[in-house]
């Protein structure tokens, strides 16, 4: 199933759409340059005058509107002063529809494979829709969830790093994926939850609550996982347990053969019968620190199975012994996230402040080319005075190879450091300036330096 195939709109849906689309997209610049000017110093007693005399014109061409408000969005499509959305004026109760699109620039300036044309541009288009089925009128505890994604552009990592953790966490083979489609129901005062159909499984595997503004792959979910998460979520089965404000346990079973661009029912129900098992046990944490009270944190311990058939790494004499396999493979993982300092500040609680995390995950050396991987860092929300929207980052992904690779092919480790500094322009854009240094591309390669900006726009 394709999306471009199932999704068809009406002339006149698309007519309101576009025009909410072109009031929001007018919505978010004036809301970025109030940013600005509120950023601005005080001007001197001539420049006032002339924002009065500015604001007295206003006013008379306006009918005497408030400054600032006539002309910037159609009705229907409010300034920062109303703060209605566009999902609200698009949408009824109960059902909320999204839009984003991601513009990813990145150059290798030094080492990997080569720096000859090195500049790679990626973009990713992403559409999805939320339904609650009490709002509509159906039934309580329900939730449906749509997703689709338009990607385009190329891989640094392939043309260019030779890196195996994959430096852009959104790089892909350019198509259009019908993404995720999945119904979630609550139980016993939301306590439990059960979740079915097309998953993206690092949405509840592997996550973290401080590492999602890093655009290296690695800070999402470990790769010593066969993860069925982007491009490639799976048919599935969800289960997670909350006894208690503090404890978790969540378990999950997938096609391990599903893809990104069909349905997945394909695979699902045919031979060869693959599955990808998984289950983690997690602990909701509430420190206090000094001072500091209530510092939210999530640490969690997990393992996998995946029942294909995988080869052996092994001497093969250059070719003159057959390939071996083995029927199964297995890991662990561990994750760390905690929120360690808030900000004081005036009114009731700040979500300014440190976050860190670290990450730790482990697979069989016989069967899986990266068997230990590490990974640590921080995000600082709010880092510069009149900022708090910003976000800065530093983080560090190590991953080891198989001891058989190491004495086969030579190929030891990989490690990449990555910092971001994430200025929020307005509600809806951002902008996200990327530095990665990667010592030992693929395991041996040359050191690589790349430098890049996200560019992030989301309705």
């Amino acid at each position: 199933m394709r999306f471009a195939a199932t999704l068809h709109f009406p002339i006149p849906a698309l007519v309101a759409t576009a025009t909410l689309i072109n009031g929001q997209v007018r919505t978010c610049l004036a809301s970025a340059s109030d940013t600005v000017s509120e950023q601005a110093p005080a001007n001197d007693s001539d420049n006032r005058t002339d924002d009065k005399e500015a604001e007295a014109q206003e006013k008379e061409q306006n009918g005497n509107a408030e400054p600032g408000t006539a002309g910037i969005a159609p009705e229907g499509i409010s300034d920062a002063r109303t703060e209605s959305t566009w999902k609200d004026s698009l949408t009824p109760s109960g059902i909320s529809l999204s839009l984003s699109y991601s513009a990813d620039f990145f150059y290798n300036a030094k080492g990997g494979r080569n720096t000859s044309g090195a500049d790679q541009y990626r973009g990713l288009l992403g559409i999805d829709l939320t339904l609650d089925t009490e709002q509509i009128g159906l039934w309580p505890g329900g939730t449906f969830f749509l997703s689709a994604f338009e990607n385009h552009g190329s891989d640094i990592t392939e043309r260019h790093l030779g890196d195996l953790q994959v430096l852009n966490n959104a790089d892909a083979a350019n198509d259009i994926r019908f993404y995720e489609y999945w119904y979630e129901h609550v139980f016993f005062d939301e306590k439990l939850r059960l979740k079915l159909g097309k998953i993206d499984a690092n949405n509840d595997f592997a996550g973290g609550l401080y590492r999602d503004e890093f655009v290296h792959s690695s800070a999402g979910f470990s790769p010593t996982m066969p993860l069925p998460t982007w491009p490639e979520p799976a048919l599935g089965v969800v289960l997670r347990l909350e006894p208690t404000d503090w404890l978790y346990v969540s378990g999950g079973i997938f096609d391990a053969l599903g893809t990104g661009t069909r349905s997945g029912f394909e695979t699902a129900f045919h031979s060869p019968d693959e599955v990808f098992a998984i289950a983690e046990l997690g602990i909701l944490t509430s420190l206090t620190i000094g001072e500091q009270r209530e510092l939210p944190g999530q640490y969690a311990i997990g393992g996998w199975y995946h029942s294909g058939v995988w080869p052996v790494y092994f001497n093969d004499l250059d070719g003159r012994l057959p390939p071996r396999s083995e029927t199964g493979n297995a890991g662990l993982y561990l994750t760390f996230d905690q929120f360690l300092y808030r900000e004081p500040v005036q009114e009731a609680e700040s979500d300014q402040g440190l976050g860190v995390f670290f990450q730790f995950g482990w697979a069989p050396s016989d069967r899986n080319e990266i068997t230990q991987h590490y990974g640590g860092g921080f995000q600082y929300y709010g880092p510069i005075p009149s900022r708090d929207q910003d976000v800065v980052g530093l983080g560090v992904q190590h991953v080891s190879l198989g001891s058989r690779i190491q004495s086969l092919e030579k190929r030891y480790s990989e490690t990449a450091i990555e910092f971001f500094y994430k200025v929020q322009v307005s509600e809806c854009l951002s902008i996200k300036p990327d530095l990665h240094y990667i010592i030992n591309p693929g395991g041996a390669g040359r050191d690589a330096i790349v430098a890049g900006v996200r560019v992030e726009v989301s309705f």
